[in-house]
C-alpha cells in the first residue's frame, strides 16, 4: 500500500509568495509527503511523466511570457495526457461561472485563496490519499474473491469428475 512519503503534489502558481506558503503548509501538515511547485504550468508539464496524485493549479497563470499557457489551457493538456490525476483549480475569484467552467474541463474541484482556502486543500488531499487507499483494498479484495471463487469453481470440477469417474467404474 502506497505510504503517504510516496504521495506527490503537484502545485503550480505564478505567484512565488503563494507558492511556498501552500508548499510549507502541504509539508507541514502532511508530514512526509513530497510537494513539487511550478510557477509556470509549462514546468508542470514537463514533469507530469512523475504521476502526481493530485494537482493545484492557479487559474489565471500568467508567468510574463506572453505565450504562457493559463490554467484551463494548462488544465486541458493534462486532462488529454492523464485523465483519472485530479486537478483542483485555485483562483482568486469567487466566480461561480468560473468555477463551473473548470469543471467542464475536468477539474476535480475550485478552491478560492482565501483564509479558509487551505483548510480545503487539506481537505481535498485527505480525500485522495482516502480514495487511493479504498481503491487498493478493493483490488486486493477482489484478488481475494476471484481466487475463492477460482477455489470453489475446481473443488466442484474435481468432485464432479470424482462422481463421473465412481459412476463409469460400477458398471
Amino acid at each position: 500500500m502506497k505510504t503517504l512519503n510516496q504521495f506527490l503534489v503537484f502545485i503550480v502558481d505564478d505567484d512565488k509568495m503563494f507558492l511556498k506558503t501552500m508548499e510549507h503548509y502541504i509539508t507541514r501538515f502532511f508530514n512526509g509527503i513530497k510537494v513539487k511547485a511550478f510557477l509556470s504550468g509549462e514546468e508542470c508539464l514537463k514533469s507530469i511523466n512523475m504521476n502526481p496524485d493530485v494537482i493545484f493549479l492557479d487559474y489565471s497563470l500568467n508567468s510574463g511570457s506572453s505565450n504562457a499557457m493559463n490554467g484551463l489551457k494548462i488544465l486541458d493538456r493534462i486532462k488529454k495526457d492523464l485523465p483519472k490525476i485530479p486537478v483542483v483549480m485555485l483562483s482568486g475569484q469567487e466566480d461561480i461561472d468560473i468555477a463551473v467552467k473548470t469543471m467542464k474541463y475536468g477539474s476535480f474541484d475550485y478552491v478560492i485563496k482565501k483564509e479558509n482556502g487551505f483548510m480545503r486543500v487539506r481537505s481535498i488531499i485527505q480525500n485522495v490519499i482516502y480514495d487511493f487507499r479504498i481503491k487498493k483494498e478493493m483490488k486486493i479484495y477482489k484478488g481475494d474473491m476471484i481466487f475463492l471463487f477460482a477455489t470453489i469453481g475446481i473443488t466442484i470440477a474435481i468432485l464432479i469428475l470424482i462422481q463421473i469417474f465412481t459412476f463409469y467404474n460400477w458398471f
